[in-house]
């Protein structure tokens, strides 16, 4: 095995985990939204319900 070949693995590896962690913050970024979302939908919901009754 050449060094070339091991530096492009290393760096492949490198690139992999920090497109992975971008991918993983922009995850829980949409994952906090709509939890956010159903949240305020579900206090809409009960706030209906409360100036119905």
């Amino acid at each position: 095995m050449s060094w070339i070949t091991l530096f492009l693995i290393i760096l492949l590896i490198i690139l992999i985990i920090r497109f992975s962690f971008t991918l993983l913050k922009w995850v829980i970024k949409i994952g906090l939204f709509l939890l956010v979302l159903y949240l305020g939908y579900q206090l809409f919901l009960w706030l209906v319900q409360l100036l119905q009754l």
